[in-house]
């Protein structure tokens, strides 16, 4: 276990390069972006692989990190905005695949807590939003809430019911402030030097899934 906590430390380190070099140097960023994700990835697979019983489970999981990997790339350029969402949304349907298989179920008290939440801060950003982008963009933002919400849901939902070191919970959460932070970038207004909270939170979020697959692997 503690060679995968090395390559997951090394993913992070990396990270705060990259948010460094996405202020600097631009095209240091472009590589170096994705090699966090590609880290992790490189543990789930090697894992996965090593507990071969294990892989058509993970499976769901990995792949959803790989549609990840492509949004990173996407996302690197404006235009690819949609086509990076889209990625990213594919990727979340994958994780809450894998979050139903491996046992989380309904919960209505949390499903009306996540639900209300992601309604208030619909409501809240939609209001806020440019109204060109909201006449362009408008629809593909309420599906993308609703789809990291059911993530972020199932996420807890497991964690709840497993007793476990809530790194799925916390991974989820980290995820939705990251893509919370970058839809203010994109639809609202600038932020200044918006790579460092949107990164940090982003390559911290992967990192607590990759830990909470490695945990269920009993790794």
């Amino acid at each position: 276990m503690i060679k995968y906590y090395i390559i997951i430390g090394l993913a992070l380190f990396i990270g705060i390069f990259s948010i460094y070099t996405s202020e600097k140097v631009r095209e240091l960023y472009i590589i170096y972006k994705p090699i966090p994700l590609m880290l992790y990835l490189t543990v789930m697979i090697y894992s996965a692989v090593k507990n071969s019983q294990l892989i058509s489970l993970y499976s769901f999981f990995i792949s959803g990190m790989f549609f990840a990997l492509l949004g990173d790339f996407l996302l690197i350029k404006d235009r690819f905005l949609i086509s990076g969402m889209a990625s990213f949304l594919a990727g979340h349907i994958l994780y809450i695949t894998y979050f139903v298989k491996m046992g989380s179920n309904f919960n209505p008290a949390l499903f009306s807590m996540i639900t209300s939440a992601a309604l208030i801060y619909y409501y809240i950003f939609q209001k806020k939003m440019n109204p060109e982008k909201r006449k362009q963009f408008l629809i593909p933002v309420i599906i993308y809430i609703a789809g990291i919400s059911i993530m972020v849901y199932f996420a807890i939902a497991l964690d709840l019911r497993m007793s476990t070191s809530y790194f799925y919970s916390g991974g989820a959460i980290l995820f939705f402030i990251s893509d919370a932070t970058i839809a203010y970038e994109k639809f609202i207004k600038k932020i200044y030097r918006s790579q460092i909270p949107i990164l940090s939170t982003y390559y911290t979020a992967q990192a607590l899934l990759t830990v909470g697959i490695l945990k269920s692997m009993n790794l």
